[in-house]
């Protein structure tokens, strides 16, 4: 009786404390220190899409496309027990379209961004937001030390490597989804955009081969799964 009892007063108190128990209803923000740890990982299933939408709708992370081109946005968190303003996030976006029955990435960027969410306003928009994201060159590292905690540039250091190859298969998988109903040939990256061989990332369907040592090459600025050629010595 008294887990029955409970489990009826977290509902309820999560229906308050989030969004309340009308669908309908707009997302609240509320701070951090109102939203229990158990409750934490709903609400960030709430933000996530907001934020999607933020980024596909502004030109720092999707460049102009056609009507036949589909934007595609992913991110991480850098700082993942929080889910309120400030958001320190790498930000992966790209267009993609389908030509000769292969998916080709258009244009794309891979940036770390700051997005901010004013505290006097409650319901959860993505016209609401606005961000910061760094310069280039000489600007890049003066304006990471400025945007980004001493502890969230640590964290971006060590593990850098790994969510970019996290957000790249993240991405490889909703571009399929997008995709399924063509068919097309796994992977996209095949014509993912490139200016050098360390560009490009390896997929998964060919790392896991064992008939050859596969490797990736930048070629005309389009990533190209390779099969280097071996000399046997003679026996």
């Amino acid at each position: 009786m008294n887990s029955n009892i409970t489990r009826i007063g977290f509902t309820l108190l999560s229906c308050v404390i989030l969004t309340s128990c009308n669908p309908q209803q707009e997302i609240r923000v509320r701070p951090i220190t109102e939203i229990p740890d158990n409750a934490m990982w709903e609400y960030r299933n709430d933000i996530e899409p907001v934020i999607e939408q933020y980024l596909l709708s502004h030109n720092d992370f999707i460049w102009d496309h056609d009507a036949n081109s589909t934007p595609v946005c992913v991110f991480h968190n850098f700082d993942p027990r929080n889910w309120t303003s400030p958001y320190y996030l790498w930000v992966r976006c790209s267009t993609f379209s389908l030509k000769d029955g292969l998916i080709e990435e258009e244009s794309g960027v891979s940036i770390p961004a700051v997005l901010l969410y004013p505290e006097e306003v409650s319901m959860l928009a993505p016209e609401h937001f606005t961000h910061q994201i760094p310069g280039s060159g000489s600007d890049y590292g003066k304006d990471i030390e400025k945007l980004f905690p001493e502890d969230i540039r640590k964290t971006m250091r060590e593990i850098h490597d790994l969510v970019l190859i996290d957000l790249h298969y993240e991405m490889a998988s909703k571009v399929m989804n997008t995709y399924a109903e063509f068919d097309p040939p796994f992977p996209w990256a095949l014509k993912q955009n490139c200016s050098k061989d360390s560009d490009c990332m390896l997929p998964m369907s060919y790392a896991i081969r064992s008939n050859c040592p596969y490797g990736m090459q930048c070629k005309e600025e389009k990533c190209e799964v390779v099969c280097p050629d071996f000399e046997h010595p003679e026996i």
